[in-house]
């Protein structure tokens, strides 16, 4: 027996009470923008949010950066989800959070399918291994790293902007594929494991090249290896870790947006449209070029696409390398 047929009069107000909810959820996000960020200001990741919500910030649209520091990012995944699901939040952070994080989170505190909401790429970046003045001079490669770092004076360490994350992954799939036992030192960004390098405080890093090729030139670091599948354009004298006899310590860092689960599709492909002409600014891409960054908007679709691709390589091979945090 078929279902009673709506009343046309209720069919009509529900249709104008959805088109309305719709409405307020697109005026929402056209007023107020809050753009969340997981680790400190300085670092990529808020640089990239606040470069690019600066040209959000049209139309008589607030857009505001809210950095939420700690727990490599998730404390900023956590406000997301519990921010209205009208356009109005947005979350800024590493595709990491989708693609690696459940491989690595025993205990992560969220669903990155059911919790995180692509809503476009924002832009990509090489990551880079670094030594400081802390590691002799003579080394310049890393075959001449892997030898000291063997040598039994050596007591060799690393930074990255944290546990969990691309550059943490990256350093200890080097280490173990160059057979070297190093310390990990977490820090809640990137500046401040440069200042550490800097120092002598610290042997290596492994981070965004933008943060590392000044003082390279300025003879303050040397850049050993960056993790592309080819030379970065902006660091092109750096050979890769491929190029050096390590062919799968390969990898790319990009960044996206993500909205809470429940948005409006309707409002996500405004927002997605909306970043899409952020990114396209050629001044932006200018001010990227200085951080050694790439622009690079997608749709919504694209960047889910993206995120299940990068699962399903980076997850086994996570696993395989045993790369765990327990909370």
């Amino acid at each position: 027996m078929s279902p009673p047929l709506m009343p046309r009069r209720r069919f009509v107000a529900a249709a104008a009470g959805a088109a309305l909810s719709l409405a307020a959820g697109r005026s929402a996000a056209r007023s107020s923008l809050r753009v969340l960020v997981g680790s400190s200001a300085g670092s990529v990741p808020d640089a990239v949010a606040r470069r690019i919500a600066e040209r959000l910030a049209t139309g008589g649209r607030s857009a505001l950066v809210d950095n939420r520091v700690g727990a490599a990012g998730r404390l900023a995944i956590n406000e997301l989800r519990q921010s209205a699901a009208d356009g109005t939040t947005l979350l800024l952070a590493p595709g990491a959070v989708a693609t690696m994080y459940p491989a690595i989170y025993a205990q992560s505190g969220y669903d990155a399918r059911a919790d995180l909401l692509p809503v476009s790429t924002a832009a990509e970046l090489t990551l880079a291994l670094a030594v400081g003045p802390g590691v002799p001079a003579s080394v310049t490669s890393l075959r001449t790293f892997v030898d000291w770092a063997n040598s039994p004076a050596a007591q060799p360490s690393f930074g990255s902007p944290g546990v969990g994350t691309p550059p943490h992954v990256l350093g200890t799939l080097f280490a173990q594929r160059a057979g070297i036992t190093w310390t990990h030192v977490p820090y809640a960004g990137g500046p401040p494991a440069v200042n550490d390098l800097l120092g002598g405080r610290l042997s290596a890093t492994v981070l965004p090249e933008g943060l590392l090729r000044q003082h390279a030139a300025q003879g303050s670091l040397r850049l050993l290896a960056s993790a592309g599948a080819e030379r970065s354009t902006f660091t092109p004298q750096v050979p890769t870790f491929a190029e050096q006899g390590f062919n799968d310590v390969v990898m790319g860092e990009w960044f996206g947006f993500f909205a809470p689960a429940g948005t409006p599709a309707a409002v996500v492909e405004e927002l997605a449209a909306d970043i899409r002409r952020a990114c396209a600014d050629p001044a932006l891409a200018a001010t990227f070029a200085a951080m050694a960054i790439r622009p690079y908007a997608g749709s919504a679709a694209q960047m889910a696409e993206r995120i299940g691709r990068e699962a399903a390589v980076w997850q086994p091979v996570i696993r395989t390398a045993r790369i765990t945090v327990d909370s």
